[in-house]
């Protein structure tokens, strides 16, 4: 699974303020979400945690 590079993710100005008591699937492209959600029951506590400093470009670290 990959973040939609670019565009999708830096024009969705709800990043910041993601928690990971929130829908973290929603810096993700409507289809990426869409195949995530098919595929798995839930994303995990590191993926929630990561994916808006991934998002951002940060330099991240997950260890799960």
């Amino acid at each position: 699974m990959a973040l939609k590079s670019g565009a999708y993710l830096k024009k969705n100005k709800q990043l910041d303020a993601i928690l990971p008591e929130t829908d973290a699937l929603e810096i993700f492209h409507p289809a990426v979400r869409e195949w995530f959600e098919a595929v798995f029951p839930a994303p995990t506590r590191p993926q929630t945690m990561g994916w808006p400093s991934i998002a951002r470009g940060e330099s991240t670290l997950i260890l799960a």
